[in-house]
């Protein structure tokens, strides 16, 4: 099997943030980008043929033998060769499946999706949307204050609107700022639905169980 140093991980590591951040930052035209994600992917092919050489089929290959209950034909060949017993203990299939029962127990909780998706605390959303929340909670406030004028009998005065905009105006940007998280939360779950449809039409929860 052949090994390969620290040096050389951090070179091909070094490479592959190298072509990823020319894949994230590069505002091209659609044939260099379309030219930038095929080199990504040769290069993606290369590394998984360097570590297939490098012995990473052989070791699965080894892995999986362990797991089935079999030698390797060398060590069968001088099993055979020294009269010795052919029995397998079937150690490593037993550990396999415990420790594939702990994950399942881990992700699959009843009722339970192992991922999520969730706003930050300070959502970043676009300016229409900010502006969309911070329109609605002031036309609530202004709905209120007329109310206010109307319930009490007094004539509209622009200076009382104002002063009573002005106090509410603490009350407006709290309101302002949990009507963004609101929305970020509305979008957030949209897009969770849509992953989660994903991943069940692609046969991701299967696969993983």
């Amino acid at each position: 099997m052949r090994l390969i140093n620290n040096k050389q991980i951090d070179a091909n590591a070094a490479e592959e943030n190298r072509l990823m951040g020319i894949m994230e930052n590069e505002a091209a035209s659609p044939t260099l980008r379309h030219s930038l994600i095929s080199t990504y992917i040769r290069h993606c092919f290369d590394a998984a043929k360097r570590y297939k050489e490098q012995g990473a089929e052989l070791r699965i290959l080894e892995n999986m033998r362990q797991i089935e209950g079999q030698y390797d034909p060398e060590k069968l060949a001088s099993i055979r060769n020294t009269g010795g017993s052919e029995v397998f203990m079937m150690i490593t299939d037993a550990k396999c499946k415990n420790a594939s029962f702990w994950v399942q127990d881990i992700l699959f909780q009843p009722g339970q999706r192992p991922w999520g998706i969730e706003p930050t605390p300070i959502p970043d959303l676009p300016d229409d949307v900010k502006r969309f929340a911070a329109e609605s909670v002031f036309q609530n406030v202004m709905m209120s204050i007329q109310q206010e004028i109307m319930a009490s009998g007094m004539q509209p005065d622009v200076n009382y609107i104002e002063q009573q905009v002005a106090n509410a105006m603490p009350a407006v940007e709290q309101a302002v700022k949990d009507e963004i998280i609101r929305i970020a939360k509305d979008k957030a779950k949209s897009v969770e639905q849509s992953v989660d449809d994903k991943l069940t039409e692609g046969g991701w929860y299967a696969a993983l169980k």
